[in-house]
């Protein structure tokens, strides 16, 4: 809580003491030097110079390089979203084929162990694979590995 109130607090002493509300002293030594300070001197007069602080002029062709420049970032951010959007898509391509693989995997073990295969019916009951059938069943799950599972 203290060092939110002394944050606070140095915040406003800045802004309070900052340069931009200081005037600008002139005064002539004994020399006849001349010199320019925000603070004026203690043992001699110093004149206050008001400055009028006018806005800049805009060179057209400063602003047309901005604007040429800005259009340029914006093409490139543009082109910068564009990969890494392809980048996501690619990585979520290539998780969801790492699944698939996966399953298939799993499948293809578990028809290499099991007794027989069978393909449940709508009625509940089982058509049961026969040596041909489970024999391009596994084999179609072997081309699936070999063509889209390589490591």
């Amino acid at each position: 809580m203290q060092r939110a109130l002394y944050f606070f607090l140095s915040i406003i002493l800045f802004f309070a003491y900052s340069p931009a509300h200081a005037g600008i002293y002139k005064w002539i030594d004994d020399d006849g030097k001349v010199h320019f300070s925000d603070q004026a001197p203690a043992q001699q007069t110093a004149q206050e110079i008001d400055i009028d602080v006018a806005p800049a002029e805009i060179d057209p062709e400063l602003e047309h390089y901005r604007q040429r420049n800005r259009a340029l970032l914006n093409v490139w951010d543009t082109e910068r979203n564009k990969r890494q959007q392809q980048q996501v898509e690619k990585r979520q391509r290539l998780a969801t084929q790492r699944q698939r693989c996966a399953k298939v995997q799993r499948k293809y073990a578990a028809s290499r162990r099991a007794g027989y295969l069978y393909a449940p019916r709508k009625d509940g009951e089982r058509d049961i694979y026969s040596d041909d059938q489970r024999a391009k069943y596994e084999q179609q799950l072997s081309d699936y590995l070999r063509k889209r599972c390589r490591k």
